[in-house]
């Protein structure tokens, strides 16, 4: 699969995936031409990390390691802004075109906002949603990828691990614990914003924020989705 050429996309012309030296950090791309890089994961989320203390805008990418142990993480943000990024669907089925992928991993950043109550400290709803939109696609697509199948979100003080149970994806049912688990984190964002969440991310209590990540991962884990927090001071 030659991940370089160009690809059409739908209602957005075209975009050509560039590839800079893994020298080089990664990076918020706002232009329409994605890029790529060899580079591997740790040193990878050392970069977001930054981006997430440094950068206003959110950023998406596709962290992608191989059988062969090759790892390349692929720009895939749209319309980036402060609040906001889009996940660009053509890259994920352009690389899930390649039988050599041993795992997946989702990444965005959010920029943090140490001004004011910090929502940008945890997970939004549509953070979850937009997971298991693009979960149900490789579910379509390549569902024997579903076991490998990770995201992460890039704080200014550590990262979560969203992990979802692949059987809930074959189970309507259960597809339930999905509206009732965004539901409850977009009304906790909502009391964060607001002032009057048990979780306070005034920039007073800043020094406090890794534990409450801890919490909030605990609290918002179940048979659908299992939350982790690992707080950059940790490592």
């Amino acid at each position: 699969m030659n991940l370089k050429k160009i690809i059409s996309k739908a209602m957005m012309g075209s975009f050509l995936l560039a590839s800079p030296t893994a020298a080089e950090p990664l990076y918020v791309n706002t232009e329409i031409t994605h890029y790529q890089m060899d580079k591997g994961q740790d040193e990878g989320e050392k970069d977001l990390a930054r981006i997430s203390l440094t950068d206003k805008l959110e950023e998406s990418w596709l962290f992608v390691k191989s059988f062969d142990g090759k790892e390349v993480w692929f720009e895939n943000g749209l319309n980036e802004s402060e609040g906001s990024v889009v996940f660009d669907v053509e890259v994920l089925k352009r690389i899930l075109e390649s039988e050599n992928i041993e795992k997946i991993v989702f990444y965005h950043t959010h920029p943090a906002l140490l001004d004011t109550n910090d929502i940008s400290q945890i997970p939004s709803a549509f953070d979850i949603l937009s997971d298991v939109y693009l979960i149900q696609l490789i579910k379509g697509w390549r569902p024997e990828l579903l076991c490998h199948v990770e995201s992460k979100v890039v704080v200014s003080t550590g990262i979560y691990a969203l992990k979802y149970n692949p059987e809930i994806f074959f189970d309507f049912e259960k597809m339930g614990l999905l509206e009732k688990t965004s539901y409850e984190v977009m009304e906790e964002n909502r009391k964060v914003e607001e002032g009057n969440s048990e979780f306070d991310y005034s920039f007073p209590n800043f020094d406090n924020f890794g534990i409450l990540n801890k919490n909030f991962a605990s609290k918002y884990s179940n048979d659908f989705i299992q939350i982790t927090f690992r707080d950059g001071n940790d490592e």
